[in-house]
């Protein structure tokens, strides 16, 4: 209950003003709700000696009017809760997603990708119930308890029962609220699919946002999704509410501890890669911590070379890759850029300088043109630079407002390597480390050449560092060094 009182603090000092809002509502609800016996106390006594016609039908009218501004407050009183629970689950999300984005992978995964969907889905919604719903349904319910009692301590008895029967009016006129909201249920529950899309895109493409700094665009899909769900959802039906908020707890619990992952990254400034070296590094993944993956890995690399990295499956290929891009913290050994850890260096200047592209790319669901702006940071790109661009890979045919689906499933397997080369053509002029992962296979013959004839053209500046993995290159390109791994550890290179 102290997290979740913290919490609770947190959100209404950053909103006071929605907050007064709703205490101001529960106020006049409440004094509402006591004017109504009181107004039929008074009636009854006044037909009881003038029982007019025209006295008993403003009476009714009047009491008519007062039950509709009753019921108006209420449903307003739960449309500012839910932007108060609105507002605290975009902010508390879109923290979530910076911490997990500035963390090394191995704190993510040692929460695991399911435990993040549940997260940044579940127990955000517990959240919202709890700071949105039933902790202000409780102070108001407080509050009108208080009311209650004060007036029928300063009256009588008989007062004391108009006022409890005032309670349950009250608390049928909410119930009767809610129903009329939830009538949209319908539309809540398919806001609330998209949220949990847009939750799963993001574990999902977690390595590639750590690595082409698209951290703003997934917090402003965060907001715009949560605000979506929001405008359309106007209530939720709970079970007791002191019961929930205990039960809700847990879900406090994981959001702080994702919150609070410690930032991985360093505010070193970094111009160009000139060296890149491994002193003894050891590696296992988080999930299984007594097997590693790379074994003592000692290996320099200097700016001007193109290097083949070979090796069957399991032998570390891929992980090497991970930790040269910077996405995990060895578990053994260093790793160093220009001689200084790499983890020392601020993310967005890694991002800027390491660029990879590869099999593991987690593409946007957003139109073609747009997706290459935002990972190559080239925004607007103009027209003719675009026609350019997708005639020189054969990807001219490609409408660029088409929107791609399903996270890059709607496209085919040319396509989507075809996108990775232009990222390529538009990245590798700031970029002074070029990771490139079974890049090749999938193209066409003549989108191929263009992709090696690049390769040499950048190879031959001799200003960058180009790590190429392919299962057969069949002499295609006159590389520097190959290094080959077996077992987790460099046979040769």
């Amino acid at each position: 209950m102290k997290l979740i009182g913290k919490y609770y603090i947190e959100i209404v000092k950053k909103y006071p003003w929605i907050f007064l809002k709703s205490v101001l509502m529960i106020l006049l609800i409440t004094l509402l709700n006591t004017l109504i016996p009181c107004g039929m106390r008074i009636f009854i006594e006044s037909i009881s000696v003038r029982g007019s016609a025209v006295l008993i039908l403003a009476g009714v009218l009047a009491f008519a009017a007062v039950m509709l501004l009753n019921s108006f407050f209420e449903i307003r009183w739960y449309v500012i809760l839910d932007e108060l629970g609105g507002k605290c689950i975009a902010d508390l999300t879109t923290e979530i997603e910076g911490a997990l984005v500035h963390a090394s992978r191995n704190d993510a995964d040692q929460v695991g990708s399911g435990s993040l969907k549940h997260i940044l889905y579940s127990d955000m919604l517990d959240i919202f119930r709890v700071v949105g719903h039933h902790i202000p349904s409780m102070i108001g319910n407080i509050v009108t308890v208080l009311i209650c009692l004060l007036l029928s301590a300063r009256y009588s008895i008989l007062l004391t029962v108009y006022i409890t029967a005032a309670a349950a009016g009250g608390a049928l006129l909410s119930f009767a609220s809610r129903k009329i909201i939830m009538s949209r249920a319908h539309r809540t529950n398919a806001k609330l699919k998209q949220h949990h899309a847009m939750c799963g895109q993001f574990t999902d493409s977690l390595p590639t946002i750590q690595t082409n700094d698209l951290l703003p665009y997934f917090q402003e899909k965060t907001r715009e999704s949560i605000a979506d769900f929001i405008t359309t959802s106007q209530s939720q039906a709970a079970e007791l509410m002191f019961q929930q908020i205990i039960k809700s707890e847990v879900s406090f619990r994981n959001a702080d501890r994702l919150r609070n992952l410690p930032d991985a990254y360093g505010e070193k400034t970094l111009d160009s890669v000139s060296s890149l070296e491994f002193d003894h590094v050891t590696f296992a993944y988080p999930s299984r911590p007594g097997d590693a993956v790379l074994k003592d890995i000692h290996v320099s690399f200097r700016t001007g070379e193109l290097i083949a990295v070979f090796g069957g499956n399991g032998s570390g290929k891929s992980t090497l890759i991970k930790l040269i891009t910077g996405l995990y913290r060895p578990t053994g050994g260093c790793i160093r850029i220009n001689g200084r850890e790499n983890f020392a260096y601020r993310q967005q200047e890694l991002n800027r300088q390491i660029l990879y592209i590869g099999q593991e790319e987690q593409f946007l669901n957003e139109p073609v043109r747009r997706y290459v702006e935002l990972v190559t940071g080239r925004e607007p790109l103009e027209e003719m630079q675009w026609r350019k661009l997708t005639e020189k890979v054969n990807l001219n045919s490609m409408d660029g407002e088409r929107m791609i689906e399903n996270e890059g499933a709607s496209l085919s397997a040319g396509q989507r390597k075809k996108l990775l080369i232009l990222k390529l053509l538009l990245r590798s002029e700031t970029a002074s480390v070029i990771v490139l992962d079974e890049v090749m296979a999938g193209l066409d013959d003549a989108t191929r050449r263009v992709y090696l004839e690049e390769l040499r053209q950048l190879a031959a500046r001799q200003d960058k560092m180009i790590f190429v993995i392919e299962h057969s290159l069949e002499g295609a390109l006159a590389f520097d060094r190959t290094l080959y791994l077996e077992g987790g550890r460099i046979i040769y290179g």
